[in-house]
């Protein structure tokens, strides 16, 4: 089958001042192995010089959208999420990478499984010096029951694939700054079901985490609680409220006494084998020599 019989996958890619990060990110799609593929990026007002770096780009295969003023992640979600086109939607963050093999991987697994809505993937967190710390996700599994509003999804909602036209009859909530991927996947798969491939594809850059960061999220993941709310979902809002004031309690006394790396390490996942880190470097080595946009 050659690429023009496959069945067109679009990746969309917010991004907000992602100069240092977004060529890598850029690489790791160009080399999929998977060659059927566009992408659309939504410049969410950025101030420094992600602009010029995205009309820099000469692969017609990326769409560039450059917003004039800083609209928050889900209205720049949504304005991807317009303008995507084909069969199949993936999703890459500007400071993240893929594997060579995820979307190929993906796309298998969907064409396969017709009744899954959502397929997502393991991965590695990585430092920003592109040491690969700990994997998360390395579990396979089918979901049994069909998903319900309101439920835990235990995805990594960055590291899926979704099915257009269904994602195309929902929209991300504009006013969540922090967990409007979980809100809108929560709405897009319910009645459905959801899958995951345990295989370290999706490349997590945790960064240089501070206290002040992981509290500032838990924070945020407040804003959460009104969309239940207005979802009619009382209950569970008043326990993610509960909740909320109980991990903000526990991340500030544990802050404390324990580096906020080591914390955000162990807070994300599992071990992570010699093959595992030799297969990561190899691919993030051939990622950051690449030029070919």
């Amino acid at each position: 089958m050659n690429a023009k019989q496959m069945p067109l996958v679009c990746i969309i890619m917010p991004v907000y001042n992602g100069e240092n990060t977004i060529h890598y990110a850029l690489n790791s799609i160009v080399r999929q192995t998977y060659e059927n593929w566009i992408c659309v990026i939504v410049n969410d007002g950025s101030t420094d010089k992600t602009k010029e770096i995205l009309d820099s780009i000469e692969d017609k295969r990326f769409k560039i959208v450059h917003l004039s003023h800083n609209c928050g992640r889900g209205a720049a979600r949504d304005e991807a999420l317009n303008r995507a086109e084909g069969k199949y939607l993936a999703y890459l963050d500007a400071d993240d990478m893929m594997h060579k093999d995820k979307i190929k991987t993906q796309v298998e697994f969907m064409e396969s499984h017709p009744e899954i809505m959502l397929v997502s993937c393991g991965g590695i967190t990585y430092n920003d010096k592109f040491e690969a710390l700990c994997t998360f996700n390395l579990k396979s599994f089918e979901s049994v029951n069909i998903m319900q509003y309101g439920q835990a999804l235990p995805l990594t909602l960055g590291a899926s694939m979704a099915r257009l036209d269904h994602a195309k009859t929902f929209s991300y909530n504009h006013k969540l700054n922090v967990g409007e991927d979980y809100d809108y996947f929560a709405r897009y798969c319910e009645g459905y079901r959801y899958a995951n491939i345990g295989k370290p594809l999706y490349y997590y850059q945790t960064g240089n985490v501070t206290a002040q960061k992981i509290l500032y999220y838990q924070f945020s993941n407040l804003k959460s609680i009104g969309v239940h709310w207005k979802m009619g979902l009382r209950l569970k809002a008043i326990t993610l409220l509960l909740t909320s004031i109980l991990k903000i309690a526990a991340y500030a006394i544990l802050l404390l006494f324990v580096n906020a790396n080591k914390l955000a390490e162990k807070r994300l996942g599992g071990k992570i084998t010699n093959e595992m880190i030799e297969e990561f470097e190899q691919e993030i080595a051939v990622i950051r020599q690449s030029s070919r946009i």
